[in-house]
């Protein structure tokens, strides 16, 4: 019961004021409307370490200061993943890993083929698993699975 009294904690201190960078959901929509000027990215009380842009292949990445991509946002369905119990999933380097929805810092390195998202202090992630599609519906399907802990509870993973 603790563990999840800590991460509701930490999801009502992630709330952003308007001095604070906008967290991803409110980048987002600020990119959608075409307000990027509105996100107060690299603000200097600002938590947030990066700032959600295009690339030149119009997909949502996160920026540094100096312009350089640090990660793409993981799609799901119809847009960029929401983050749960304070994480969001991250596409780096063909792989998926985790990151702060308060700072955006990387938390869990991108090494994972497949991965949801957190739920009750655990994700289920995989390696050589793919995606199978019908058309319309997507799932993971093969590959070695296990769960992992959430980076903030300390924890250690176990396979399945």
């Amino acid at each position: 019961m603790y563990r999840y009294i800590m991460i509701v904690l930490i999801q009502l201190l992630s709330v952003s004021s308007g001095v604070f960078a906008k967290n991803l959901d409110e980048q987002f929509l600020l990119l959608a409307e075409g307000k990027p000027q509105d996100q107060r990215c690299f603000d200097v009380e600002s938590p947030f370490l990066y700032c959600l842009n295009k690339n030149s292949d119009h997909k949502f990445v996160f920026m540094d200061a100096q312009g350089r991509e640090i990660y793409q946002i993981y799609w799901f369905d119809n847009g960029p993943d929401i983050a749960s119990e304070v994480l969001y999933r991250i596409y780096k380097n063909g792989k998926i890993g985790y990151a702060s929805s308060i700072t955006g810092q990387i938390l869990i390195e991108a090494k994972y083929d497949c991965a949801y998202p957190f739920s009750e202090g655990k994700a289920k992630v995989g390696i050589r698993c793919k995606i199978e599609s019908d058309g319309e519906h997507s799932s993971w399907i093969g590959g070695q699975w296990q769960w992992i802990d959430h980076p903030l509870l300390n924890n250690q993973s176990e396979i399945e």
